[in-house]
């Protein structure tokens, strides 16, 4: 995608910090972290949003790699917005990691 803020993280013409990359899988942080550690982690084929990608051939291996990552953060939270109103804003699906301090619960 063209004028995909994450496709040009992918392609370094937008400088991140990076945390993991292999092939498949961008790890970096985020430029607004809602916690002390707040990771953005990246399929690094340009998928919409996680519906896109829960079908895409790559979904099983890129959570594999991710839970291998996450293992080195302890508790952590992993969340995906889907769709504009849930309150994503970079349309190539992505997965926050959040941790290092104790995080509020959902709905609780």
């Amino acid at each position: 995608m063209d004028n995909c803020l994450f496709c040009k993280i992918i392609k370094k013409e937008i400088p991140a910090n990076v945390i993991f990359e292999n092939d498949q899988i961008l790890i970096f942080e985020d430029i607004n972290p809602q916690a002390k550690k707040h990771l953005l982690a990246i399929p690094k084929k340009h998928y919409k949003d996680y519906l896109d990608f829960s079908r895409a051939d790559e979904f099983e291996g890129f959570f594999s790699e991710v839970a291998d990552f996450a293992k080195e953060l302890g508790d952590f939270r992993l969340v995906s917005n889907c769709g504009e109103r849930s309150g994503q804003t970079v349309f190539h699906v992505h997965f926050h990691l959040l941790s290092d301090e104790k995080l509020g619960s959902f709905g609780r």
